[in-house]
């Protein structure tokens, strides 16, 4: 397997709601829910994009999430995988500058 590219998704998805509501307030509600889904893509054609939130060692996939072609609104690849880069430690303080007082047992 290779190294998972990072991606993004912009979807609007529809919406639903039990509770009670006025024609003013349905106005309001009335338009899809504009979302963001971050992962790898699966899968991307003309009936939609398979999205998976988590990459497992062993070459499986899990929170996958379709979403329709006709939801879609962009794509966009945000790059694979990398690992973080290391802080090197901080020197020994100078002892010309003074401390911040954030010492423990201060």
């Amino acid at each position: 397997m290779g190294i998972p590219v990072v991606s993004a998704v912009v979807w609007d998805d529809a919406r639903s709601n039990t509770a009670e509501a006025t024609l003013e307030e349905i106005e309001s509600f009335h338009r899809p829910k504009r979302c963001t889904s971050i992962g790898v893509i699966l899968k991307s054609n003309e009936l939609g994009v398979t999205i998976a939130g988590e990459v497992d060692d062993d070459g499986t996939y899990r929170d996958r999430n379709f979403i329709m072609r006709a939801n879609i609104i962009d794509e966009f690849e945000i790059g694979p995988l990398r690992k973080k880069r290391q802080r090197r430690p901080h020197a020994h303080r100078h002892p010309d500058i003074p401390s911040t007082g954030g010492e423990r047992g201060a």
